[in-house]
């Protein structure tokens, strides 16, 4: 949005003096808007602005005139930039290979004899012995440790804070407006559900591992599902305790969606950015309009909106799960 960035007069220090550039473009609106409407304004806003006023008058722009002052005008803070550069170059040397560069003495280690260590007595028998433990639970315990040791721990002390606000507001504030906020602020836990072996480089290793698909991809899924469950938990008992068991499904309904999504674009993607960003346009609608709302809504609860969240969500679990297999055997 530009806003204000009128320039005054047309000489050559009024153009130096408009740093950005956009003094022009504003005036030329402005002397058209007045020149054709009558008008006496004497500044313009330019960018989207929500009115409930529709009776709009509209013009066309065809551009700002270009003169002989303005383009000397852009020179000059063309040539202030290029001054800037040349003077830094003195201090900034990245790329200068001329600058000497102090090597620290190599550190010698003496040899010493090696040193016989005596027998303590330990026989490999003694030890208890392996049973394999093929479950997935150790998997979620790990993953939850993962998320809850993620992030500073004032993030936490904002999520508390917003968990013990949805056992005392009023349920369709809590349900409508805290939960989808606290939820929001585990993004970046529940945004690497699946792409941070690959991140850190231990793809290889995990899908290596004995029955990745069946133990280590639903262990994250239901790790993920069980964080925000928990956050949810205030909610779901005061629900519980108004007999809502249909919205307890649907918000129940709405976390795996939020879950599934998470792995699934990032599996896509290959990162964590395309979630985090739709993450912020549901939590944005979510508060802008609650019919809307990826929990469902409190006041009126739809049969065909958790239906369709249903059927969403078993869709974005077989393509997470097609997809991962896809990855394990072109790995």
């Amino acid at each position: 949005m530009i806003t204000g960035m009128m320039r005054k007069g047309n000489s050559l220090g009024a153009y130096a003096g408009d740093i950005l550039g956009l003094g022009i473009i504003t005036n030329s609106i402005k002397d058209q808007v007045n020149k054709q409407f009558n008008e006496d304004i004497t500044g313009v806003s330019v960018g989207y602005i929500k009115q409930q006023d529709k009776n709009f008058k509209t013009f066309e722009w065809n551009g700002p005139p270009w003169s002989i002052n303005y383009v000397a005008g852009r020179l000059i803070w063309i040539g202030l930039t290029c001054l800037l550069v040349y003077i830094s170059s003195f201090f900034f040397h990245r790329f200068d290979f001329k600058q000497t560069v102090k090597l620290s003495p190599l550190l010698k280690i003496p040899e010493e004899n090696p040193v016989s260590i005596p027998y303590s007595g330990f026989q490999r028998s003694a030890l208890p012995e392996i049973i394999p433990a093929y479950g997935i639970i150790p998997f979620i315990k790990t993953e939850l440790l993962l998320m809850i040791r993620k992030d500073a721990k004032w993030l936490w002390i904002i999520s508390i804070g917003l968990w013990i606000a949805t056992l005392f507001s009023p349920l369709p504030v809590a349900f409508s407006f805290l939960l989808p906020a606290l939820f929001f602020l585990q993004v970046n836990r529940i945004s690497d559900l699946a792409t941070k072996e690959v991140t850190n480089r231990l793809h290889y290793f995990t899908f290596a591992s004995y029955q990745p698909l069946r133990r280590l991809l639903p262990a994250q899924i239901l790790a993920g599902f069980t964080l925000l469950t928990i956050l949810a938990l205030p909610v779901i008992v005061r629900l519980l305790l108004n007999f809502n068991f249909l919205l307890i499904l649907q918000a129940l309904n709405g976390i795996v969606f939020i879950v599934a999504l998470s792995v699934c674009l990032g599996l896509l993607s290959g990162g964590k950015k395309l979630f985090e960003i739709l993450f912020f346009l549901l939590t944005y609608i979510a508060f802008q309009a609650p019919d809307a709302n990826y929990l469902g809504k409190i006041s009126n609860f739809s049969y065909p909106f958790l239906i369709t969240f249903l059927v969403i969500n078993i869709i974005l679990l077989i393509v997470i799960f097609l997809i991962r297999k896809h990855q394990i055997r072109t790995l």
